[in-house]
């Protein structure tokens, strides 16, 4: 049985996930605000890509969903949408990563490891408002402490 995280250090982190082993590095300044601009664009983008509820106003009415209706309405987008994100996040200075396809994040991935990579992720770049960003937008589904 082995763990999910091993930190080799403050800028390095390995995920077990399934039979694989996944680097994760610390990013650089203009790294960490390309990975901001990406997550705030992919979690936006989805109001338009899926039919999530909207208010008169056009924003997500976010405390409405819940994951089945989010797997529902759009599991193929979310989960394409999820795997670039997660390569852009492994890939960085890792030469010998081998992008993880929709199929195997789909065949993977839980929510518990999810939200352990979002957590680890805030942790090793100083992204305290990170958790709190994903909470306030899926906080049925993630339910981050």
């Amino acid at each position: 049985n082995t763990e999910l995280i091993q930190r080799l250090s403050e800028t390095l982190t390995i995920f077990t996930i399934g039979s694989i082993k996944i680097k994760m590095n610390e990013m650089a300044i203009g790294r960490a605000k390309k990975f901001v601009l990406l997550v705030t664009e992919t979690v936006e983008g989805l109001k338009e890509k899926i039919n999530l509820p909207t208010d008169r106003k056009g924003d997500i009415k976010w405390n409405k969903i819940t994951l089945p209706s989010l797997i529902d309405e759009g599991g193929e987008t979310i989960f394409r949408e999820l795997t670039v994100v997660l390569n852009f996040l492994f890939e960085y200075r890792s030469d010998d990563y081998e992008a993880l396809t929709v199929e195997w994040v789909e065949d993977n991935m839980s929510l518990r490891i999810l939200k352990e990579i979002l957590l680890e992720v805030a942790k090793q770049n100083q992204m305290s408002w990170l958790p709190p960003f994903f909470q306030s937008k899926f906080s049925e589904v993630l339910m981050i402490k």
